[in-house]
């Protein structure tokens, strides 16, 4: 069985708007957390609210931030460089009591799978001092594209609070295969995350990342054998939508929100 602790709305996901709307928009669509960018922290305090202001925000509207986006390019980092990305990241964190922090590499190259896991060691460490985890997301493109390569430098950091995040799409444009799933320790899968996309990969893969995904039913992924696999092997997870479209973006926040909250609630009621 999936044990989905937390039904999360990535907020990369909506059009400009006053943060505000997205909070009031996660709640009526029945969302229990956030995931954020940075970008996102900055719009709100852009728009006048305080750490304070949003932590009551969410608790007014019974949301909490999950996971804040991303430590970047950390493969081909110093340690210096790694640390000076991660700690504001993670001060931030603290003080809205995160669960996990999302790591990934666009465009560096992978010296070594040992060298990154080293690397990957020490950022777990800082994460860390605040009970926070660190959660690896392989890109079709940048410096980790398989999870063969993902594995190795995930379990060879040989941190607890290193682990996984698993990205439909991205795990479909890179061959899909439910056997590598299998081979993950479930207790290191952090964070899931779902989209949909057409058969046909465009030429630019981070183009279409970032513009044309499609919601759960609109495309070919195999959604349902990817989270079957999950449930089989007993992960317990938050599980979220991560449609980044920019024709989804073309309606209001409340509309986005519903359409999401909907998919992910079809998407789940098919595994009950």
């Amino acid at each position: 069985m999936l044990n989905v602790t937390e039904k999360v709305l990535c907020v990369a996901c909506l059009p400009e708007e006053k943060f505000i709307h997205y909070i009031y928009a996660a709640e009526q669509a029945g969302i229990t957390a956030l995931s954020m960018w940075m970008a996102a922290y900055y719009k709100a305090r852009k728009e006048g609210h305080s750490d304070d202001e949003i932590l009551a925000l969410l608790k007014a509207c019974n949301l909490r931030i999950e996971m804040l986006e991303a430590v970047a390019n950390w493969p081909s980092a110093s340690l210096e460089k790694i640390e000076a990305r991660a700690r504001p990241i993670l001060e931030l964190g603290s003080t809205f009591n995160i669960s996990s922090i999302c790591a990934v590499s666009y465009s560096d190259a992978v010296e070594s799978p040992s060298s990154a896991s080293k690397k990957l060691a020490y950022l777990s460490d800082l994460a860390a001092e605040y009970k926070i985890k660190v959660a690896v997301e392989m890109l079709p493109f940048g410096g980790i594209t398989s999870f063969d390569l993902a594995s190795e430098i995930v379990l060879g950091a040989d941190r607890d609070n290193a682990g996984f995040l698993i990205d439909s799409w991205h795990w479909y444009r890179t061959g899909a295969d439910c056997n590598m799933l299998r081979k993950i320790p479930a207790e290191r899968i952090f964070n899931i995350q779902i989209s949909d996309a057409p058969l046909q990969a465009e030429d630019d893969p981070l183009a279409e990342c970032m513009a044309r995904r499609l919601l759960p039913g609109e495309g070919v992924v195999p959604i349902q054998a990817m989270l079957q696999t999950f449930a089989d092997m007993g992960v317990s997870c938050s599980v979220g939508l991560e449609v980044l479209s920019d024709k989804l973006k073309q309606r209001s926040a409340t509309e986005v929100v519903r359409s999401l909250g909907k998919g992910l609630d079809n998407v789940l009621a098919e595994l009950a």
